[in-house]
């Protein structure tokens, strides 16, 4: 459900919105947050090394992207 949810944002985002990009970032330990963001075309791009703060100390992040004309 949340793949389809995110691509049709994505897709209304790149298209009638006019975005040409769109970027997200998930902690590299939540690993359900990543399947959800390659599902929904978003490819892998790199890793943030100790970007977030979260509850339990310090994360890596992962950074995936979508352009507008990524299949």
């Amino acid at each position: 459900m949340a793949p389809r949810a995110l691509t049709a944002l994505s897709v209304w985002a790149l298209g009638e919105a006019g975005f040409h990009r769109l970027h997200l970032d998930h902690s590299t330990r939540n690993n359900s947050s990543c399947r959800v963001a390659v599902k929904a075309g978003f490819r892998l791009e790199g890793t943030k090394r100790s970007d977030a703060i979260h509850s339990d100390g310090r994360h890596d992040m992962h950074l995936h992207a979508r352009i507008r004309g990524d299949e």
